[in-house]
């Protein structure tokens, strides 16, 4: 590996970007926030110096575990969903406002200072899991599709649902829309040991996490 990339930390500022360099940066370790896609180990959180453990999810032989059938079970009964290339409305943001007031940290006053400008520059292949009960939007998810790869963005959903696990549901609602389109790497971020704010990640399954020093994607 090029010793440009066993840096602890570095980002690029990106004009453009093909399916396949998606795949490859997601590989390596690396994740976008708006136009800019960075590799970082480490995290300022919380008033701590911690480590940052990437996380993916292989498909190919892809199974639920039988809490996430059920999970997906309870709720395709009520709910309906549909994953459409991301564009941007009044009623996303306002769906955000919602879940940024009761949000336990800091986050930006809109969706679109969330990711950081970007959504009218449109370099990546950007998609949008929406989740509605009747005709109300109450969750939506945010992820970019490379050739062989999707990578989970941002979840956010109506806080008086908080009880639909609406999050995770997103992330699956995801997932099956990777298997339908043969996809065979679900990235899902980072994972902070320790802290629970992150646990909901690991009960997709089948996780891989990138090791610090090898680069390597190792079972977890």
């Amino acid at each position: 590996m090029p010793e440009k990339y066993k840096k602890t930390a570095q980002s690029l500022y990106l004009d453009e970007i093909k399916g396949s360099e998606l795949d490859d940066f997601l590989a390596m370790g690396w994740y976008r926030m708006g136009p800019t896609i960075f590799s970082i180990f480490y995290i300022f959180y919380e008033n701590q110096l911690l480590s940052t453990i990437w996380l993916r999810t292989r498909l190919q032989h892809y199974t639920y575990s039988k809490s996430l059938k059920k999970l997906l079970r309870k709720n395709g009964s009520s709910l309906t969903h549909v994953v459409q290339p991301f564009e941007y409305s009044q009623e996303l943001d306002e769906l955000y406002q919602k879940y940024r007031l009761t949000f336990k940290g800091n986050l930006p006053d809109s969706l679109d200072s969330y990711m950081m400008d970007s959504l009218a520059l449109d370099i990546y292949d950007t998609y949008l899991v929406k989740v509605y009960e009747n005709e109300k939007l109450i969750a939506c998810s945010i992820f970019d599709q490379g050739e062989k790869a999707i990578a989970s963005i941002f979840g956010f959903y109506d806080p008086t649902y908080s009880i639909m696990s609406l999050g995770l549901y997103t992330m699956l609602l995801e997932i099956e829309y990777a298997t339908r389109n043969d996809i065979e790497d679900y990235y899902i971020g980072y994972f902070i040991p320790g802290n629970s704010r992150f646990d909901y990640k690991l009960r997709i399954g089948n996780i891989e996490y990138l090791d610090f020093k090898t680069r390597e994607w190792l079972s977890f």
